[in-house]
């Protein structure tokens, strides 16, 4: 879900025309009180000309460079006129600010010499004092630099935004190895059973098939929330994610699907963070042994922690070293302890057997 803002920047970025509209009318209205005050002569046909001269700052954010040479022709004509030129000057700079902010900086650098250029000629011809020169110059340079700090801002903020959403798709990718490996894994080994148990005991083998098709349903809703988060129409936090606590259920499936599972679980107070990692590990770990193992391996499951560390150990006894695979699974178990400070062991046990062995930080009380 996007973040909600408020406030008047939230207000004005809703409402760009409005607030366009509004600044180019506010600013045409000062310029006209200006030169009306001024006491220079103005033509009547000046009026709309000024007036004119504003018009290219309502289309400022969409055509930049434009809406600039336009107000700047308009200001140097009303300079060249002597006109009440100086005030007509903010319509340049405000169109620069837009050309430093949306395009290459180096439009906005040749607009500042356009505009300076013409500054320091007409004051040294026309004797303009240096502080108003040197003033004019200053606030160009300063709305640029302005412009090219919040561009700026505005990259960073959108290289957080996509690193954000790359780290919450790299996850949902591990959840989803996770959940279809894990229950795809013991669904065929139901439907082993199921196959093998046909003749011989019917009801052992309806079963064994009612327990695939839940695991199956179990296995399309987690996937459901995940693709919900990936369309952004969900966040992590609407619907409670597996923990700790979960380990028992998960246990039990594996031993639904025929292997023969102890446990020695320590009862660990874990934050969300650490608990689902460790779990989706025991998955990945669990999923591994119904694959590689045979159907009639004993495995043990042990955890255990101190309050600041938590440890999760699976073992087997079943196949040898040798575990074939693509090594995915043994990468997304070590890059979740990672997130918590932890590493992943995985290895052959002596004599017959593997071993996972994860450790991670888990910043609770035991």
């Amino acid at each position: 879900m996007k973040p909600v803002r408020g406030g008047v920047p939230a207000f004005l970025g809703r409402h760009e025309r409005l607030y366009d509209t509004a600044s180019a009318v506010l600013l045409t209205a000062f310029n006209i009180l200006m030169q009306r005050d001024s006491g220079l002569p103005l033509p009547p046909w000046g009026w709309a000309f000024m007036i004119a001269c504003h018009v290219p700052l309502l289309w400022r954010r969409k055509f930049p460079t434009r809406a600039f040479w336009l107000t700047w022709a308009g200001t140097m004509l009303a300079g060249g006129l002597h006109w009440n030129g100086a005030y007509m000057m903010v319509l340049p700079i405000e169109a620069l600010y837009a050309v430093a902010r949306n395009r290459p900086l180096w439009r906005a650098v040749v607009g500042a010499v356009a505009f300076a250029v013409p500054i320091v000629v007409g004051g040294i011809a026309w004797g303009l004092a240096w502080s108003t020169v040197t003033a004019i110059l200053i606030a160009t340079a300063a709305v640029i630099l302005l412009a090219l700090v919040l561009r700026s801002r505005e990259a960073y903020a959108a290289e957080v935004r996509r690193g954000i959403a790359l780290a919450e798709r790299e996850r949902i990718a591990r959840d989803m190895h996770d959940i279809v490996a894990h229950n795809l894994a013991v669904m065929v080994a139901l439907s082993d059973g199921a196959h093998l148990a046909a003749k011989s005991s019917p009801e052992r083998a309806a079963d064994a098939m009612r327990q695939s098709a839940a695991t199956g349903r179990e296995a399309l809703a987690e996937m459901r929330r995940l693709l919900a988060v990936l369309r952004a129409e969900g966040t992590p936090e609407d619907e409670p994610m597996p923990g700790l606590p979960d380990l028992p259920a998960l246990v039990d499936r594996v031993r639904a699907s025929g292997l023969t599972v102890t446990t020695d679980l320590d009862p660990l107070d874990c934050p969300p963070g650490p608990g689902l990692a460790l779990y989706r590990i025991a998955q990945e770990a669990l999923t591994n042994v119904i694959k590689h193992a045979g159907s009639g391996a004993f495995v043990h499951l042990r955890l255990a922690g101190d309050g600041e560390r938590a440890t999760l150990e699976v073992t087997d006894d079943g196949l040898g070293a040798q575990r074939p695979g693509s090594g995915h699974g043994l990468t997304g178990m070590a890059e979740r302890a990672a997130t918590y400070g932890g590493v992943v062991e995985a290895g052959p046990r002596p004599g017959r057997g593997w071993r996972v062995l994860a450790t991670l930080e888990t910043g609770g009380t035991g």
